[in-house]
């Protein structure tokens, strides 16, 4: 049975799962598929660097000729792709030819090669505190508080180094311009959520989500294919708006 996945948080009850579908395999022969979660929702849009899910969609892909599945339908928003659309790629490639992507080979191709983005982006993808953006944490730690901060901080030696980054390709330097447009929101993701833990009144709260709305909408007129406004300003108004509840 596969691991349990960490970043939806869902009670899958694989043995059963696999029980039931052995009995089906013994009546029916033909293909099958498996009805997926794992880019639902706020798992989505609360990986703001589209990095957490790239090793679980992969080996789940994988693990589907394994269990005598040949197909997957992801429920998921399908312009789930800023900054890149590196984990449908993922998808992709394990479903058709059975094989794990390469981060390092993938970023290379799409922000040009000798770009900053990979390694940054890892940062930020360990800084980011899921649980306390999902109302699983009701407070953060301190060790949460100092790697936001430094990361937040790195933002702008960030931007100057992507700035200076400069690709042959035209698609290539697209991408790098798109990134730049983004690194705002992320500043404003960052800012909000230690914002939130040191506590700020119904003013501030209408404040942060006025700016998110406005960022978020821009984004989409900028990336009209490949970033949800609706998607990613509805889940994190709910974490602006958010009322914690724990014993």
């Amino acid at each position: 049975p596969k691991p349990f996945n960490q970043y939806s948080g869902a009670d899958m009850r694989m043995d059963e799962y696999l029980a039931q579908l052995r009995r089906w395999k013994e009546i029916f022969h033909g293909d099958s598929l498996v009805f997926d979660y794992n880019l639902f929702a706020g798992v989505s849009f609360f990986d703001i660097t589209n990095l957490n899910q790239n090793a679980i969609v992969a080996d789940d892909c994988i693990f589907l000729q394994e269990i005598g599945l040949n197909g997957r339908i992801e429920c998921g928003d399908t312009r789930f792709m800023t900054p890149s659309p590196i984990t449908w790629n993922s998808m992709a490639q394990s479903l058709f030819y059975g094989t794990t992507l390469s981060e390092e080979e993938f970023f290379d191709d799409y922000f040009g090669k000798g770009q900053p983005v990979l390694d940054y982006f890892r940062t930020i993808r360990d800084a980011i505190p899921l649980k306390y953006m999902r109302r699983q944490q009701k407070r953060l730690t301190p060790e949460q508080i100092l790697e936001l901060t430094t990361t937040r901080d790195g933002l702008l030696a960030f931007s100057a180094e992507l700035f200076a980054h400069s690709p042959r390709n035209d698609v290539q330097r697209k991408h790098c311009a798109d990134l730049q447009e983004y690194i705002n929101l992320l500043e404003l993701v960052i800012n909000t959520v230690l914002e939130q833990h040191n506590g700020f009144g119904d003013a501030q709260t209408e404040k942060r989500v006025a700016e998110m709305r406005e960022m978020a909408y821009r984004m989409n007129s900028v990336l009209p294919n490949t970033f949800s406004a609706n998607g990613f300003f509805s889940h994190f108004r709910n974490m602006l708006q958010r009322t914690l509840t724990f014993d």
